[in-house]
């Protein structure tokens, strides 16, 4: 994300990127005009974890998702 943002900064690209990231930067580089984007993309986030090694801490995030389990839905070994 830092080379993208000061790429635009210095005039060399414009960027699509979620305002979470980048008003904080924007606040420090003047050379960033953030402005929302109405009826914009929307964007898929995928959830990826290593199915051959999963650790604690994998699993207990895949409990709290919902990934696994009853439903019919797929469990964590199937991934």
């Amino acid at each position: 994300m830092e080379l993208i943002t000061r790429l635009v900064a210095r005039g060399l690209g414009i960027a699509l990127l979620p305002s979470a990231l980048i008003r904080p930067r924007a606040a420090d580089e003047p050379g960033l005009t953030p402005t929302p984007v109405a009826d914009g993309p929307r964007r898929t986030a995928y959830l990826v974890w290593n199915r051959f090694h999963t650790s604690p801490a994998t699993r207990a995030m895949l409990a709290v998702l919902g990934v696994g389990g009853p439903q019919g839905r797929a469990s964590v070994g199937d991934y």
